[in-house]
């Protein structure tokens, strides 16, 4: 008995590869583009035809970028210097982990401003928007204000791996909200748009889930089964 059902992994419809066309002066959106493999890919799309890109991201882009972009490591690590001296001034016990959060900023401005850099370079055009993905009404004046869209690439997310114990409803819904609320508000404000592709980065955690991550499970399970239906 032990031995009658035997769980099979296969594939019932074969995938069939499509190749995606570009062509010069297409518009296309891409949420969590600034950084990361998604910002790789743009970069090498930018390469193929003349485009025109509209990055989306949390982080906001400092203002003396160029100054920071210019620094070699030596640099970086007293312009670290400084930031602790000044964070020394405001915050009674600075740890490590603290500092390293702000610091961030500055080295996510750097990579955002060089791939940026990089795509002008390569001949496309790209524009940078400092918001969250999860703010519909945000988000749909941006869509507003730059569309119609030709493509969509959604690759924005948070992992914070946590046991379901110790999460606050506050950690679920940002994890799960910038996956899930962030594909609402790009196809409710793209429904008229001449799309030709809604392209979004799931994880393997949606279909076998993980430990610790039972928010980002649940957010990339529903954008498979979201966007399946949708097709």
């Amino acid at each position: 008995m032990k031995d009658r059902f035997r769980p099979v992994l296969r594939i019932i419809e074969p995938a069939e590869p499509k190749v995606l066309d570009l062509e010069d002066g297409m518009n296309i959106l891409v949420p969590g583009g600034g950084t990361g493999i998604t910002s790789e890919i743009i970069k090498g799309m930018s390469l193929k035809a003349k485009l025109k890109f509209h990055i989306i991201g949390r982080t906001q882009i400092l203002d003396d970028v160029e100054r920071l972009a210019s620094l070699d490591e030596d640099g970086l690590v007293q312009e670290k210097q400084k930031l602790r001296q000044e964070l020394e001034k405001t915050i009674e016990k600075l740890t490590p982990p603290i500092l390293d959060r702000e610091f961030s900023k500055v080295t996510k401005s750097i990579t955002i401003h060089n791939i940026l850099n990089d795509i002008k370079k390569n001949g496309s055009e790209v524009h940078y928007h400092s918001m969250d993905v999860s703010d519909v009404d945000g988000m749909g004046k941006i869509i507003k204000e730059n569309g119609p869209f030709d493509g969509i690439i959604h690759a924005a997310g948070i992992e914070q791996s946590k046991a379901v114990k110790s999460k606050k409803i506050e950690d679920f819904e940002r994890v799960y909200n910038t996956k899930v609320m962030g594909a609402y508000g790009l196809l409710k404000a793209t429904v008229d748009h001449p799309l030709k592709f809604f392209i979004s980065f799931s994880s393997v955690a949606g279909r076998f889930g993980n430990a610790g991550q039972v928010d980002y499970s649940a957010a990339n399970d529903l954008l498979n089964k979201l966007y399946g239906a949708v097709r």
